[in-house]
Parts: C-alpha cells; structure tokens; sequence
C-alpha cells in the first residue's frame, strides 16, 4: 500500500499515508524499511519526530524534518526571502546561505511568511526530485507543527510529495491538535490509512522458527503459543521474549 502510494506521487499530485497500531506494533520498523526503498528510488526523505507537546520546542517535528534539507541542491533555486524566513527556525541555514537577508521584527511576527516560506523550501526541493515527509509519532506533536504540517499538506497539494506519518492510538486527547490533524489526514482525498494489527499465533511460530533451530515442532509450536497468549501478539514483546531465551542459553538457539 505504502510503495502504490509512492508510486502515484505526481500523477495525482501528494498523496498521505497514515500508519496507525498500538505501541510496539511496528509502525516505526514499517515505515523505516518502506523510506529506505524511497531512498533506493531516488526520493529524497526528510524526517521529524513529535515529542511531548508540553514539553517540546514550537515546530519541533518539522525543524527535525528540515534539517534534512540543508544540502539538497533543489534548495538554492528557493528565493532569498523565503529561505531567510525559514532560517528563523532553522538558523543553519545562514551557514550555507551567507548573504541571507535579516527578517524584520514585522515580519517575524507574520505567522503565514514562515509557513509559506517552508512551503516553499518544499516546492523546490519537490521540483528537483520526488519528496517523502515522514512524522513519526504524529500524537505528541506540539500544536504549532500540527498548524504548519495542515498548510504544508494543503499547500503542496498538486506536488511529487508523499506525506507519512507513524500515529499511536489512544495516546492523545479527541480534541487535541494532533488528533484533529489525524482525522483530517485520514480523510483527505486518495489517503492511504493502515492500522497494524498484532501478530497471530501463526505469525509468531514462524518468528521461532526463523529466529531459533527448531529441533522439535511440537515443542516449538508449544512455545510460540505460549508467547503469543503472554504478549498478545505485539511484536515488540514477542521479539523481547525471544530474544531473552536466545540470550540465556547462548550456547544454542534450539528450541
């Protein structure tokens, strides 16, 4: 679904893919392998991470996600004016931008000069090469970034950019921003909106299998059970678990 989704990025100008589980589940190992293939197709991947929106630094995610900007060559087709207004909350650019103009104190205190300055910061880099923004842990993100990712996904809405984001659900209020820009995500024209499920007890007998010498199947089948019923089926813990008995007899991985 992820990689159909690349794929249409362009033709149907942006697209968003939303990844949704419980903590543990794999979204983060998900979208991990999935930008990896991004990379492997010439997509250029910015990425941010939300942190506690009561502790976090305003635009924290997205200030994550432009550091991954600074060296792209499509950033020096962007007008000065705007990079130098992007540079407020991203002064490394000023390093490789010099001649950068200072941004009056009026203008500092324009909200939409920043957020179309970052919007155009991913305008050129869209135009240069395909664009994947991946937010990971789309729930602790401060209100500002939920405020500026909602114009960024509207304003890019015609360019080669895949909008992604990992969300864990039940971790934030209904009425908090970053649960309003979840359903607004989820129900934009053409998303792609996955929730990862725990893994069955199938899934989790071939984990031994794979990750252990399984000299009896029935003793392995037995113990892939027993994991599965202690864990629910979430990978994190299945993994944990198996990990442990592989780490406490070193001396063998036999099951």
């Amino acid at each position: 679904a992820l990689k159909s989704a690349w794929q249409s990025v362009g033709a149907d100008g942006s697209r968003v893919a939303l990844i949704e589980g419980e903590p543990g589940v794999g979204k983060t190992r998900l979208a991990d392998d999935f930008l990896r293939w991004v990379t492997s197709r010439g997509g250029l991947v910015l990425r941010g991470r939300g942190s506690d929106a009561r502790g976090g630094a305003p635009f924290g995610a997205i200030i994550e996600a432009l550091r991954g900007t600074l060296d792209a060559p499509g950033l020096g087709g962007v007008d000065a004016e705007w990079l130098a207004e992007v540079a407020r909350v991203l002064p490394a650019l000023r390093r490789r931008f010099t001649a950068l103009p200072e941004v009056s104190l009026h203008a500092q205190a324009d909200g939409w000069r920043l957020f179309e300055g970052v919007g155009q910061v991913l305008l050129a880099l869209a135009e240069d090469r395909p664009l994947a923004v991946m937010i990971d842990d789309l729930q602790w993100c401060d209100a500002d970034s939920c405020g500026l990712l909602h114009f960024l996904v509207r304003r890019l809405a015609d360019s080669r950019v895949l909008w992604c984001a990992t969300f864990t659900v039940g971790e934030v209020e209904r009425d908090a921003p970053a649960a309003r820009l979840g359903r607004a995500l989820r129900a934009m024209r053409g998303a792609t909106h996955m929730t990862l499920a725990p893994l069955s007890q199938g899934d989790v007998w071939q984990l031994v299998r794979e990750l252990g010498r399984v000299e009896s199947p029935t003793a392995g089948q037995r113990l892939a059970a027993r994991i599965h019923e202690v864990t629910a089926g979430n990978p994190f813990y299945v993994i944990e678990l198996l990990r442990r008995r592989i780490e406490s007899n070193p001396a063998s991985h036999q099951v």
